[in-house]
């Protein structure tokens, strides 16, 4: 397949994860993750968590990857599990920096082109974003639900590759 598709979501330069949903254009393996680190970090990670939906919330980490954002550049990660994706179906990542030290930034930039990106008829529209409380730098294995609050942000470009 070899396919890429991008969602455009907010900075993940919290100590709290944050989830937002997607959908994909095709249906097929999610190898990697992509995106730009503007400003890097010395001591800081970006973790990544592609999550399941139960009902318009995330529920169960499918598979995760750890970012070094120690220099500036296109950062990838691959997946550490292989990611089945379906066509249609939503899907939640989750970002949240790898510990509290100093932050990064990440490049903020909205992608052109007929990507998939929330479940809405505007590919550029702002995703419903959730912040997580009481899960300090780490992603969970599994979202409880009541635990979650609404939030917006910034956009940030992250991309997947298809295999």
């Amino acid at each position: 397949i070899n396919q890429t598709t991008e969602l455009n979501i907010s900075d993940a330069l919290s100590n709290s994860p944050k989830f937002y949903p997607f959908t994909v254009g095709v249906a097929g393996n999610l190898v990697d993750v992509n995106l730009y680190c503007s400003t890097a970090s010395t001591s800081n990670t970006l973790l990544v968590g592609i999550y399941s939906d139960d009902g318009g919330f995330p529920d169960s980490q499918i598979s995760n990857v750890t970012i070094d954002m120690s220099s500036t550049g296109s950062k990838t990660g691959t997946l550490g599990a292989t990611t089945t994706l379906a066509l249609g179906v939503q899907y939640w990542v989750g970002l949240v920096r790898g510990s509290s030290g100093d932050g990064f930034q990440t490049y903020n930039g909205i992608s052109s082109g007929g990507f998939d990106v929330f479940p809405s008829s505007d590919p550029f529209a702002a995703a419903s974003k959730y912040s997580l409380s009481g899960s300090s730098n780490a992603l969970p294995a599994s979202v409880t639900s009541s635990d979650l609050t609404t939030s917006d942000g910034n956009r940030m470009r992250i991309r997947g590759r298809f295999s």
